[in-house]
């Protein structure tokens, strides 16, 4: 848990420098009246960037960290988890602060997205996910490692350029969600050891509960500003910080839960076997969540879906799919399935 968030001189002077190079050329294309510049409403570049705002798809993210979670490296996953959550909470309760408007509707679109632009969502999410690995010390061959961080560059400048490019957010937006996951990382980086060296000693429940007071202690204070500023869009608020609060209080309950009754490790098995049950996990993980989904929507209010659908994702994706991975891992069966995907 410490060198692998140690942040080393050479990682401050990274991101100084690209701090200084982002703030310099953003804030002076916007301050020479350029807020737009980027925008295209050619065919062929918009269904370019079109493809490679993906990248910065929920959906996308889900199934990776999922992936990494249950077939590379939990500690490293449950990480990631907890910056990308609070991230995914921050972006939207700045923008339900902000109340800044999108720009005006690419006419590819067709219509203009709703919601707000300040901070870019895609833009501090994208930084953190991909990102936060270029600094985090990740194991595997050196040749793999500059895969990953070739990739990694790419989507942490590609994804919030498609933004501006496709006409769903102008240069402020985009600008404002990169500090916001700059200021994210090194926050997350600097305090996660020190939190997570403290509360280490704590029991199971007592971390649970923990865990279930900050998440609610965020989303109350959340809600409680949002409402205050704007009384008349309280089930809005709640519906927007409600992801985010759902995902962190899955977090809350499931881990300390997963490392005392489950305690599954993916870096313990054998790959071909861990390749099968990372698989059976994610596919487990997505019924689990369309379940919810389903479930919600007929018996929650709409703005009270996204805390349970989300919550129950996480505990699906961190706590029943690891259960159910320990015990099919025991299974002789498991080894004849390994030997034919090789």
């Amino acid at each position: 848990m410490g060198k692998e968030h140690d942040l080393t001189g050479k990682d401050l002077l990274f991101i100084l420098i690209l701090n200084i190079a982002v703030l310099f050329i953003g804030g002076g294309l916007i301050l020479a009246g350029n807020n737009e510049s980027l925008y295209s409403d050619n065919e062929l570049i918009f269904n370019l960037f079109s493809v490679i705002t993906e990248l910065g798809n929920e959906k996308l993210y889900v199934i990776a960290a999922t992936m990494l979670y249950l077939g590379y490296d939990k500690g490293f996953a449950r990480r990631m988890f907890i910056l990308f959550f609070a991230t995914v909470f921050s972006t939207v309760f700045l923008k339900q602060l902000f109340h800044d408007p999108r720009p005006p509707a690419n006419r590819l679109l067709g219509e203009q997205i709703s919601g707000y632009g300040l901070p870019s969502g895609h833009t501090t999410t994208s930084l953190v996910f991909y990102g936060y690995p270029l600094l985090a010390r990740l194991e595997g061959s050196r040749g793999l490692k500059r895969v990953l961080f070739t990739f990694c560059i790419f989507a942490v400048v590609a994804v919030p350029v498609s933004r501006i490019v496709i006409g769903v957010h102008d240069l402020q937006d985009v600008l404002g969600g990169y500090i916001v996951g700059i200021i994210m990382i090194i926050t997350f980086m600097w305090a996660y050891p020190k939190v997570a060296s403290r509360i280490s000693s704590f029991e199971t429940w007592r971390k649970v509960s923990f865990g279930v007071l900050v998440t609610g202690l965020l989303f109350l204070s959340g809600l409680t500003v949002l409402t205050a500023l704007y009384p008349g869009e309280f089930h809005t608020s709640v519906e927007e910080l409600g992801m985010g609060a759902g995902l962190l209080l899955g977090c809350a309950i499931a881990f300390p839960l997963e490392d005392r009754y489950v305690g599954y490790e993916p870096k313990g098995v054998p790959l071909p076997r861990r390749m099968v049950l990372m698989v059976v996990g994610l596919l487990l993980s997505m019924v689990i969540y369309g379940a919810a989904s389903y479930l919600s929507g007929l018996l929650l209010p709409s703005y009270m879906e996204g805390v349970a659908v989300f919550c129950v994702l996480i505990l699906g994706v961190s706590l029943v799919s690891p259960w159910v991975l320990v015990r099919l891992n025991s299974l002789s069966i498991l080894d004849r399935i390994s030997d034919r995907k090789i």
